[in-house]
């Protein structure tokens, strides 16, 4: 991690007002093939070490008198940078691959991070960003290695998944047949009949991630599956004093409607979760020349590792399976759009779906 190799570097310059000079941070903690750019809030360079003068064609003089935006490739996504933006912009360390311009005008993708500097108040002053060229061959031998590996786990999981499903129903069809009498046996009842539900909810969240079927694509307008989805889960909403707002312009797509109508209820249940008691769920919609675009915002308790919400089985939630936003973003992509987190702070969290038009 960039914050450990470079612990020496930010306590160097950690406390400096942005009116001093910054000294140079010391050359021999990185990695020798990794290039190192320093740079204010405005996006100035203020440094750069030998690698990155040697990579990118740029002498250090001529790297002080640019700007960042101008070593940025255009080849990267407008929706990258939001993302990219959203994580450091709240003082995170952000981790990816960018696309990074020569001074020949060529470019090339680079492992990179970028590292908040903040002052002794807290505020971000400066930014590091390390980089190391990507070995295309190396990630696609470990790609290649990690679907294998995916592949042979994957099928034991799910028949181990299958099994326990088996059994747990019985299970459960036994335990509706108890009948609590004592105030302390209905607790325990209660207790335990929470947690087999979220079983329950596990099991079903599994075979939706798991299932591979075929899409059933037809006609739909998509402001009214938005409002199917929500009217299957509006008690959720009633219980937590939640107002739900569907400002979605109604539009024709075609889509899978019972995938469709998962997606926008895990989307919904997510922004439940996430706020406590009494809300706001809003979502909208914009188009442009290829996209719907949809926008779910909330203004709940907002979202910790805001880059690894998209991971299956990764929750901090402790009633959470991990699944949910995993399966949107499945949905999303059979269906040849996707989905990108924009905002994951306190009291307002976005995400925006691109649905193909």
């Amino acid at each position: 991690m960039l914050a450990n190799s470079f612990s020496q570097a930010v306590n160097s310059f950690q406390f400096f007002p942005t009116n001093q000079d910054i000294p140079n941070p010391p050359l021999d903690v990185p990695r020798k093939t990794e290039s190192i750019i320093l740079i204010d809030k405005e996006g100035n360079i203020e440094f750069v070490n030998q690698v990155f003068s040697e990579g990118s064609g740029y002498s250090v003089d001529e790297a002080l008198n640019l700007n960042f935006n101008s070593i940025i490739s255009e080849k990267n996504t407008e929706f990258l940078y939001k993302k990219v933006w959203d994580v450091i912009s709240f003082g995170k360390e952000w981790n990816g691959k960018l696309q990074f311009k020569n001074k020949g005008g060529g470019s090339e993708l680079f492992e990179t991070t970028i590292t908040p500097i903040k002052n002794k108040s807290g505020e971000i002053i400066h930014f590091i960003i390390t980089k190391n060229i990507v070995n295309e061959s190396r990630d696609k031998s470990n790609e290649i290695d990690n679907l294998l590996k995916l592949s042979y786990f994957g099928n034991i999981f799910c028949s181990l998944m299958h099994e326990l499903k088996s059994h747990f129903a019985l299970i459960r069809m036994n335990f509706n047949q108890l009948k609590p009498s004592s105030a302390s046996e209905k607790n325990v009842y209660s207790i335990i009949d929470r947690d087999l539900e979220r079983v329950t909810k596990l099991f079903f969240n599994f075979s939706q991630f798991s299932k591979v079927k075929e899409m059933e694509l037809i006609e739909l307008n998509i402001r009214n599956v938005i409002e199917y989805s929500f009217a299957s889960i509006k008690t959720l909403l009633q219980d937590k004093n939640i107002k739900f707002t569907n400002n979605v312009e109604p539009t024709v797509i075609k889509g899978d409607y019972q995938k469709l109508k998962c997606l926008f209820k895990n989307l919904i249940e997510n922004a439940i979760d996430a706020i406590e008691k009494e809300g706001e769920i809003v979502v909208s919609s914009k188009k442009d020349d290829k996209y719907l675009n949809i926008y779910f915002k909330d203004n709940g308790i907002g979202i910790k590792n805001c880059d690894k919400v998209f991971e299956p089985f990764y929750t901090t939630k402790s009633k959470g399976t991990g699944l949910g936003l995993a399966i949107v973003k499945k949905i999303i992509e059979e269906h040849k759009g996707m989905i990108n987190l924009l905002k994951c702070k306190e009291g307002e969290t976005i995400f925006e779906l691109k649905y193909p038009l």
